[in-house]
């Protein structure tokens, strides 16, 4: 019931807008890796997003995509600044949020 941890998180850090990307993983019908993304294997994708600094969570976004952007704005906002933490967990209607990926940037 649980969901796998989303692979290959990434933080691009080449633009003010820092983009965060992961890809999805599933526990159904997921062994075909010639045929593209996987299918979600839940009633609808979700995903939990948490931007900590230090041991604080600055941010934290419900998404439904695989993939979010992380303003220079929203980064001072935040008060974000020197080394951050992104954690990504997808989200089963039935379980909740399964195990955190994380990543480390710098704004």
């Amino acid at each position: 019931m649980r969901p796998f941890a989303p692979a290959h998180l990434r933080v691009d850090q080449s633009s003010s807008n820092h983009s965060v990307t992961w890809i999805r993983r599933t526990r159904i019908e997921g062994d075909d890796w010639g045929s593209g993304d996987v299918p979600v294997g839940e009633e609808s994708e979700r995903y939990i997003l948490r931007v900590r600094a230090g041991n604080s969570i600055a941010r934290e976004e419900t998404l439904t995509d695989t993939g979010w952007n992380y303003s220079q704005a929203e980064r001072a906002s935040d008060g974000v600044f020197g080394l951050y933490t992104v954690e990504v967990a997808q989200i089963s209607s039935r379980f909740g949020p399964g195990p955190f990926r994380s990543v480390q940037a710098v704004a």
